[in-house]
């Protein structure tokens, strides 16, 4: 196939009319598309014209155009790249790697556009890319102290995104000596650079001034966590065994201290302490905000985990500020549980009775105020019923239920049966859902 305006234009036309909201249109372009895939170079041409903008029409009809381009072409090479059936020649892939990353990061690609190439590159690098494709960590990695010193945050974004992208694999494939060869690559490649992103990215946020860009920076933090994770994931690396103490600086990073003291608990050992304070310190700012259930979750996550270090809570006092400052609060009904509950009772039932510790933060003196004021309080007689559930344990070799902390039959009296026999079967529903799972699991 000819990269030609006329060729150009001609799959403009097609990929325009793949959004047509009539039948016809979008049968005919899927067609023409589906000869058109099979002869030489289509990958090329199709990544000219996510490339060039035309600027003959409306920039926004322009901008779908291109997008679909760039989704046909994703999809192109995940069937063709490593295809043994009428696959991409190498001259092509050569090509195509050629111009695939200065395009990631040109000015005429949108962010929706670059998330396509990015997602298109991990395709292409899916083998081994210490092999197929040794000159491409050096080049992102020169694009990124290049933009670094700029202080260019779209292009550092863009960048630290692709390599999420490659990363990623990490996380999801079993470990082999091929796959640790490659992480090895990747981390003679990159391990320096990231650290070196990272800190400057620290310093910035930390610097007067910085409201302006907050948004960039803590993107750039969160990317290089999760970069982090990846490299981290399968085994710990000596750099990073090294550098511990530059990484283990901020509380955004809850993943990854969760990771370490999964897997590396001995080497991780000497920050425990200093942690523990900080994440129970973050999790009283953050429970009540919605937004960042995430990061309530990991912060939990990790305060669990801290068990065996029970010197950190040996201190008066502690265990019962915990309770009442964390883990009340966790428990406690918010106004999107009710809504939730509203918009779709069997569906909150369902997810609360199944237990998943990553669907909701629940995971982790009431009755008395309830008593005082029910019509006020009964969040709370809903809370002291979710803890006594939560607390409760299954004998070994036995189907029975119970806990040692709680008089489960005087407890079932007095506050569970009271609500199921109520009169007003319409009162307080997420109190009954609440008894009823009490009923179901003792």
């Amino acid at each position: 196939m000819e990269s030609n305006p006329q060729t150009l234009q001609s799959l403009r036309e097609c990929f325009l009319d793949t959004l047509s909201p009539s039948l016809e249109p979008r049968r005919v372009a899927k067609f023409r598309l589906s000869e058109a895939v099979c002869l030489p170079n289509f990958g090329l041409v199709i990544l000219r014209l996510v490339a060039e903008p035309d600027k003959h029409i409306e920039q926004s009809l322009d901008e779908q155009i291109r997008l679909a381009a760039s989704v046909n072409f994703k999809n192109h090479l995940r069937l063709r790249w490593s295809s043994e059936d009428n696959p991409i020649t190498e001259s092509e892939k050569e090509q195509i790697k050629t111009l695939i990353v200065p395009l990631m990061f040109s000015a005429n690609v949108t962010a929706k556009i670059q998330s396509k190439l990015r997602e298109t590159l991990a395709i292409i690098v899916d083998g081994e890319l210490s092999k197929s494709w040794p000159s491409l960590l050096p080049e992102l990695v020169s694009n990124l102290r290049k933009s670094s010193q700029d202080l260019d945050y779209v292009s550092i974004n863009g960048i630290l995104g692709c390599v999420n992208s490659i990363f990623s694999k990490f996380c999801c494939e079993y470990k082999t000596n091929d796959l640790l060869f490659e992480l090895k690559h990747c981390l003679v490649t990159f391990a320096a650079p990231l650290l070196e992103i990272f800190l400057r990215t620290a310093a910035l946020i930390d610097a007067p001034g910085a409201a302006a860009t907050a948004a960039q920076l803590f993107e750039s933090h969160k990317l290089c966590c999760m970069i982090f994770y990846s490299l981290n994931y399968l085994d710990l690396p000596e750099f990073f065994e090294d550098h511990m103490n530059e990484w283990m600086t901020e509380a955004a990073v809850c993943e990854n201290i969760n990771l370490y003291m999964d897997k590396y608990e001995e080497e991780f050992k000497d920050y425990v302490t200093g942690f523990a304070h900080v994440v129970w310190t973050l999790l009283q700012n953050v429970l009540q905000s919605t937004s960042r259930d995430q990061l309530a979750i990991t912060g939990i996550k990790f305060l669990t985990t801290t068990g065996p270090h029970h010197t950190l809570f040996a201190a008066d006092g502690i265990i019962p500020h915990i309770c009442q400052g964390i883990v009340i609060p966790v428990v406690m009904l918010r106004e999107d549980d009710e809504e939730q509950f509203v918009m779709n009772h069997i569906e909150y039932i369902m997810r609360d009775m199944e237990g998943s510790y990553l669907d909701t933060r629940r995971r982790i003196s009431l009755l008395s105020s309830f008593a005082a004021n029910p019509a006020v309080n009964w969040k709370h007689k809903d809370c002291a019923i979710y803890l006594v559930v939560s607390l409760s344990t299954k004998k070994a070799g036995t189907d029975h239920v119970s806990t040692d902390l709680v008089d489960v039959q005087s407890f079932f009296q007095s506050v569970i049966v009271p609500e199921l026999q109520s009169s007003d079967v319409n009162g307080y529903p997420m109190l009954k859902a609440g008894a009823l799972k009490f009923f179901t699991i003792f």
